[in-house]
């Protein structure tokens, strides 16, 4: 991987709440593992990539799924953990989080939502055909 900007971590956390409730295909306020996959496949059909997208949000829905539920909000503060969480990797303060700091960050979760974040750079709600 390379250094991810602080900026990139901040913008990509919050079009991943955006793709979040765009995911939430029956606007329930709940986000699932099957939602995710469908908005994936629809993502495929339309010739794009969704491994990073997925991995973004299997990462904020399971961290959100084991503290009482995957509702749009609990997946933002699950979002907003994981966007601390790597900023706070960020040690010497420079404004990136370089190779060797990435490295503290351990679980699934963390290495999931740090390619995400990697992969998303510069994109907009409108770049996701879902």
């Amino acid at each position: 991987m390379s250094n991810i900007a602080r900026s990139n971590v901040s913008s990509s956390s919050t079009l991943l709440k955006r793709l979040a409730r765009k995911v939430d295909a029956n606007k329930d306020g709940k986000l699932t593992h099957v939602e995710v996959s469908k908005a994936a496949l629809r993502m495929q059909a339309n010739g794009q990539d969704p491994l990073r997208m997925v991995e973004g949000l299997k990462s904020a829905l399971t961290l959100a799924s084991s503290q009482g539920g995957a509702t749009l909000e609990r997946v933002g503060k699950a979002i907003d953990r994981l966007k601390k969480e790597t900023l706070a990797a960020d040690k010497d303060g420079d404004a990136f989080v370089s190779t060797n700091e990435q490295k503290a960050l351990k679980t699934l979760g963390q290495k999931r939502f740090l390619r995400y974040v990697e992969a998303s750079a510069g994109k907009r709600l409108r770049d996701y055909k879902i």
